[in-house]
C-alpha cells in the first residue's frame, strides 16, 4: 500500500419488505461500487442460506380445472404432515389419533409424478405445479421492524471523505421502488454522528456557562469578554495537533470540552479580581494591571499542573495512546497558548469595551444636553 494511504470498510443496508427485490437491488449496488475508484472489494450479505423448492403455481391451469390454490396447498401438505383425525382414550390416557400418507416424497420427480383429484379426473401434480430451487436465508434480520441485506465494501485513499461522498451520491441517484430505502452504516457514519453531537454539546456548555457567568457577573459584558478566549483556545488546539501530527478525533473533541471550562476559568480569574478593583474606586487601566499581577500567579499554577498531568498521557506509546495522546495534546496546546494569549487579550478587549461604553455614555450625554438646549430655546 502506497504511505499516505488508509484502508477501511463500510456497510450499507438496503431496506424493505420482499428479499427478491433486496437481493437484485443489493447486486445492483455492488457493481455500482466495483467501478468506483478507491473501492478495493464488495460483497453483498445475505446471511446464511440453504437450498430449497419453491412451489410455483401454474394459475392457467388451475383456473381451466376449476380448482383453488388452497385446494392445491392441502394436497401437498398431506404428503409431508400428518394429519389429526381423532383421539383414543386407554387406561385414563389420551391419545393422538394420525393420518399419515404412505407415499414416500424423497425427491423433486416423485412429488410432480403424484396425481390430484380434479372435476375431470385425476391429473399428475406437475401440470398444476412447478418447483424451482432456490437459497433461501435461514435467518432473516431486521433493522428498525424492516428487513434488510447488507453490503461490505473495503475502500482505500488518502481522501476518505470523497469516497464517502461518491458513495452518498450514488444510494441518493439509485431508482428504489417505494417502501426501499438503502444507507450508508458502519464505523465510519457512527463518527460523523458522534462529531454532530459533540458540537451540540459544545454550543449547550458554551451556552450554560454564559449564563452562569452572566448571572454571577450581574452582567452581560463580562461574559462576552471572557468569551473571546475560546477562539484563542481553538486556534492553540490546532496548532498542537498540527505540530504533534495527531488526529482530532472524537476522544481529543471531548478534550476540546474539557479545556473550554479550564480556559474560561482563568478569564474569570482576572476580570472578577479587576471588578472588586474597581468597586473601590481604582481607575480602569490600574484595576487591569493590578489584577493580572495578583492572579498571574494561580493562572500559571492552575495552567502548568494540568499540563505537568497530561504529558505522560500525551507521550504514551501503548497500545490506545494513538486514541488517547490527542486528548492530552489538545489540553496542553490549548491551555498553554490560551493562557500566554489570555494575559494580554482579555486586558485588551476589557479596555476596548470600557472605551465604547464611555463613548455611548458621552455621546448620550451630549444628546440629552442638546435636548435640553432646544427645549429651553423654545421656552424662550
Amino acid at each position: 500500500m502506497m504511505e499516505g494511504q488508509e484502508t477501511a470498510t463500510l456497510g450499507i443496508e438496503i431496506s424493505g419488505k420482499e428479499l427478491d427485490i433486496l437481493e437484485e437491488t443489493g447486486n445492483d449496488v455492488v457493481e455500482e461500487l466495483q467501478q468506483m475508484d478507491g473501492i478495493t472489494s464488495a460483497n453483498l450479505s445475505l446471511g446464511h442460506t440453504e437450498k430449497t423448492y419453491v412451489i410455483d403455481v401454474k394459475e392457467d391451469a388451475v383456473d381451466d380445472a376449476n380448482l383453488s390454490e388452497e385446494y392445491l396447498n392441502q394436497t401437498i401438505s398431506q404428503y409431508f404432515s400428518d394429519q389429526a383425525v381423532g383421539e383414543l382414550s386407554k387406561e385414563g390416557e389420551t391419545v393422538a389419533i394420525k393420518l399419515k400418507s404412505e407415499t414416500d416424497i424423497n425427491n423433486k420427480k416423485d412429488l410432480l409424478k403424484q396425481d390430484i383429484i380434479t372435476p375431470e379426473g385425476e391429473e399428475e401434480l406437475s401440470k398444476f405445479i412447478s418447483l424451482n430451487e432456490k437459497n433461501i436465508p435461514t435467518q432473516i434480520d431486521h433493522s428498525d421492524g424492516e428487513r434488510y441485506v447488507a453490503i461490505n465494501a473495503d475502500f482505500e485513499g488518502d481522501n476518505l471523505a470523497s469516497i464517502h461522498t461518491d458513495i452518498n451520491d450514488m444510494l441518493n441517484n439509485l431508482e428504489l421502488d417505494r417502501g426501499y430505502t438503502a444507507s450508508l452504516v458502519g464505523d465510519f457514519e457512527e463518527q460523523q454522528q458522534a462529531a454532530t453531537d459533540l458540537v451540540v454539546i459544545f454550543l449547550i456548555s458554551l451556552f450554560l456557562v454564559f449564563v452562569v457567568m452572566a448571572i454571577q457577573f450581574n452582567s452581560l459584558k463580562h461574559p462576552i469578554i471572557i468569551l473571546f478566549i475560546i477562539p484563542v483556545t481553538l486556534t492553540g488546539v490546532l496548532i498542537g495537533l498540527f505540530l504533534t501530527q495527531k488526529e482530532l478525533n472524537v476522544l481529543s473533541a471531548i478534550g476540546v470540552i474539557m479545556l473550554i471550562g479550564i480556559v474560561i476559568n482563568n478569564g474569570i480569574l482576572l476580570i472578577d479580581r479587576t471588578k472588586q478593583l474597581r468597586n473601590q474606586d481604582m481607575d480602569t487601566a490600574d484595576a487591569i494591571i493590578a489584577s493580572g499581577k495578583e492572579r498571574i500567579r494561580p493562572i500559571f499554577m492552575t495552567t502548568l499542573t494540568t499540563v505537568g498531568g497530561m504529558i505522560p498521557l500525551a507521550l504514551a506509546t501503548g497500545s490506545s495512546s494513538g486514541y488517547q495522546s490527542p486528548l492530552a495534546v489538545v489540553i496542553i496546546s490549548g491551555l498553554l497558548f490560551s493562557t500566554l494569549i489570555t494575559l494580554i487579550l482579555i486586558p485588551s478587549i476589557y479596555l476596548l469595551f470600557e472605551d465604547i461604553h464611555e463613548g455611548l455614555k458621552k455621546l448620550k450625554r451630549k444628546k440629552r444636553t442638546e435636548t435640553v438646549e432646544e427645549s429651553t430655546n423654545q421656552a424662550n
